[in-house]
């Protein structure tokens, strides 16, 4: 052992002494310097070389580690970033949702309201179409009642022109005819004073009246009767 000491020694100082010597010349004399390293490297004792072998292992695999657990750590902050990237994205898609939602509500309170107006004002228009309805219905029979009232004096007057003595005639027979043509259709007795809507007969009186549901003439249902006051002169 103290041998190989003595010839690392002599054989380390002839390196040194080698690579001294030649320390200051030119770029010509690196082969030789790289050999006196190469012979250096090549004389240190096995567990020298096996410890050193062993250190760069240790921090190869201590770097490996090391770029694993970085990798591992960046690989665990992107995917939380893209979760509180997608978080936020949907917090505003919701916010956005609900305004959208909020604002459509509003839209059908508001169309519903319009509807329930349209509908209250439809029904006070169909009432009052039914009543201008029965008022028209009722100025007509009265008009129809006042032409017929008016075509009585004109016919009798046409025959008192014929001949004065023949009109007291006729007026006496004319009388009880109108009286028939007044006289109820029902119970013959009283004088008619009620139409009939819809087919607008005059035919019955206001006893009769109350006991009828369709027309004495044409038999048609009766939806609503008009009391209208007639004279007969006597």
């Amino acid at each position: 052992m103290a041998v190989e000491n003595m010839c690392f020694g002599s054989f380390t100082q002839d390196c040194i002494m080698r690579s001294g010597g030649f320390g200051c010349a030119d770029q010509q004399d690196e082969p030789q310097n790289h050999l006196a390293a190469t012979c250096f490297s090549c004389g240190l004792p096995l567990d020298i070389e096996h410890s050193v072998h062993c250190e760069l292992e240790k921090q190869r695999m201590e770097m490996d580690w090391f770029l694993q657990m970085e990798n591992q750590r960046l690989r665990s902050a992107i995917v939380g970033e893209g979760r509180r990237q997608r978080a936020m994205i949907m917090r505003e898609y919701e916010s956005k949702l609900k305004i959208v939602m909020v604002q459509k509500d509003e839209q059908l309170a508001a169309a519903n309201d319009r509807l329930k107006e349209l509908q209250n004002s439809l029904q006070v228009w169909e009432m009052e179409a039914r009543a201008w309805k029965k008022k028209a219905t009722e100025k007509e029979a009265y008009i129809c009642h006042l032409r017929n009232r008016l075509n009585g004096p004109q016919q009798g007057e046409m025959v008192s022109s014929s001949s004065s003595s023949s009109s007291s005639q006729m007026r006496r027979e004319e009388e009880p005819a109108a009286m028939m043509m007044m006289a109820c259709k029902v119970c013959r007795s009283r004088s008619m004073c009620f139409v009939f809507f819809p087919c607008r007969h005059f035919c019955c009186c206001s006893y009769c009246e109350t006991l009828l549901g369709h027309c004495p003439v044409c038999g048609t249902l009766k939806e609503t009767s008009l009391e209208i006051l007639v004279e007969v002169k006597q």
